[in-house]
């Protein structure tokens, strides 16, 4: 198989061939050639997926964990070079898909330092004053749906009640940094709406410990140095257990955008915030006010921004 874009159109350069690639997490996507090699006939050549176990800690009897997929047998075999065996062996390893550098860099210059940074903490607890019914932090804030399911764009900023929504402007175009980090012993892959980042770093912490990342007290990362030469772009990340991820990305699209886990139970229990880019101190009334029909009114099921 050879990875050639991830998260619905984001390109990969230069990805090597690979016979398995790695964990896909709740709400990121790929998308992959795949060649059958060899002179030889395959009578049912299938490709695999087995879902992984760590977000499957209970047995659901509603899921098959391994399903094969048939591949066209219409599929032209490719010639297959003379490898050593330590080439051999290397190729039977899963390929990492996530982060891969992106050879040609960003498709755009992107700047040594951004213009605005948001420092994230996030977290799933299980509290008393809750009825010890689980429920999702940012920052201390739990994103909640409004009881009359009036979408805030519709609404001035003063009746958001308690969301939490930075506000990104009042230029259009600011290069924004989003710190986020996990501060739970399993990962989360989080989604933003209406963009795209570049990951600029991603960290796990090492067992029994927990790696912050505050940019406003340490300039440099436990994981390193930003990498602002060849990151990747996605919309969809895995924050790991513990650790952190720093995402960039050019806030030059107005609206109100959600930012949330993909873990649908976790988004669920308030795990989410949205950003609101442009507009100005009082929200996006107006800009709201010709955008409702793309809300749905009063029909939304959706989480109303």
């Amino acid at each position: 198989m050879t990875l050639f874009q991830v998260d619905g159109g984001n390109e990969i350069e230069a990805a090597p061939e690979a016979k398995a690639i790695g964990i896909l997490y709740p709400g990121e996507r790929i998308d992959v050639i795949v060649e059958r090699i060899g002179p030889e006939e395959v009578k049912d050549p299938m490709l695999t997926i087995t879902l992984d176990r760590e977000n499957l800690k209970f047995k659901n009897f509603a899921l098959t964990p391994t399903q094969s997929f048939p591949i066209s047998s219409s599929l032209k075999p490719k010639k297959q070079a003379r490898r050593s065996e330590d080439k051999e062996d290397e190729e039977d390893e899963l390929l990492p898909f996530f982060p891969l550098a992106n050879a040609s860099g960003p498709t755009i210059t992107m700047p040594s330092a951004a213009n605005k940074t948001i420092l994230l903490y996030t977290k799933i607890e299980i509290l008393s004053e809750f009825h010890n019914i689980p429920k999702g932090f940012i920052n201390r804030t739990s994103w909640e749906a409004r009881a009359d399911q009036t979408p805030l764009l519709a609404l001035d900023r003063s009746s958001w009640d308690e969301a939490f929504v930075p506000r990104i402007g009042p230029e259009m175009g600011m290069w924004v940094d989003i710190v986020l980090n996990n501060m739970d012993d399993r990962g989360h892959p989080f989604h933003l709406h209406g963009n795209s980042f570049y990951v600029i770093a991603t960290h796990k912490a090492t067992p029994s410990s927990y790696d912050v990342y505050n940019p406003f007290e340490n300039p440099i990362p436990a994981g390193g140095p930003l990498n602002t030469l060849d990151p990747v772009m996605k919309d969809t990340v895995f924050v790991p257990r513990m650790g952190y991820v720093v995402l960039r990305f050019r806030a030059d699209n107005e609206g109100l955008w959600f930012f949330h886990c993909h873990i649908l139970m976790h988004q669920k229990v308030g795990m989410g915030m949205a950003f609101q880019v442009g507009g100005d101190e009082g929200g996006m009334k107006g800009y709201g006010e010709s955008a409702m029909g793309l809300c749905g009114g009063q029909e939304s099921h959706d989480t109303p921004m």
